[in-house]
């Protein structure tokens, strides 16, 4: 069976309207992020290029987290991060994992492999020696990237694979891994991330995501244009498919 980019979608908005619905209790958006602010909990979501999220955040003040996460289906539109966000609302805060970075854990099960990247991530040169190769595929590549056009040469020859997040929002999840070798570790990373259980019940191995901490430190850096790397306020969580490591 083919998982379509509808299907991981659908399985995803299902799983968050498994959770009680909540009112949207606060919406914020800035140069890089956007988050949606339930009474239980915030979810954070990576913008896509272009949009009006800054539109959205007032309109979601009249929507339930529920009705917000429909917009996850208006994939490759501003509409989706805020979507995406309000699923991360209800499936992130006081999830169980390990407390660790994700990417210590791409560079510990990645030595000596073959390891593709989908998303320049900023630490990737500071550990790309440790790999075999590293094929990191980005629709606008940087000067050591490989165009995301060529996901079908690079992809197929991965011991493992490392996704950004931002393919729920973009239409692109699914023919990744429709092209990963079905041997390969694959990994979910990023502040989009949701740490729910549809994801690893899809196919994926391990989910690298951020709990919100401190919801006004968040919102701070969010609407002051801050990047998610120099965020604070948050902790970084990995869930597996044995659904909570040790």
């Amino acid at each position: 069976m083919i998982t379509t980019q509808r299907h991981i979608l659908d399985c995803l908005i299902q799983e968050a309207g498994s959770k009680a619905d909540l009112p949207s209790i606060g919406s914020f958006a800035g140069a890089h992020m956007v988050a949606v602010q339930n009474q239980k909990g915030t979810g954070l979501c990576s913008r896509l290029p272009g949009g009006c999220p800054e539109v959205m955040a007032k309109e979601s003040f009249n929507l339930s987290c529920h009705g917000l996460a429909g917009l996850l289906r208006q994939q490759n539109t501003g509409h989706a991060c805020w979507g995406l966000a309000a699923v991360n609302s209800l499936l992130n805060p006081g999830v169980r994992g390990q407390a660790v970075k994700i990417q210590d854990l791409l560079q510990s099960l990645g030595a000596g492999k073959n390891v593709a990247v989908v998303g320049h991530f900023p630490f990737v040169d500071r550990i790309r020696g440790v790999f075999k190769n590293l094929w990191v595929l980005e629709k606008k590549p940087q000067s050591s990237d490989f165009p995301e056009s060529m996901k079908s040469y690079f992809l197929p020859r991965a011991d493992l694979v490392a996704i950004t997040a931002t393919t729920l929002l973009n239409s692109s999840l699914a023919e990744i891994l429709a092209l990963a070798d079905k041997k390969a570790i694959k990994f979910m990373l990023g502040p989009s991330t949701p740490m729910g259980d549809s994801l690893l019940d899809l196919g994926l191995d391990y989910l690298g995501g951020i709990v919100v901490q401190d919801v006004d430190r968040v919102v701070q850096g969010i609407r002051h244009g801050t990047a998610f790397r120099n965020l604070e306020g948050i902790s970084f969580m990995v869930r597996t498919r044995s659904r909570i490591m040790t």
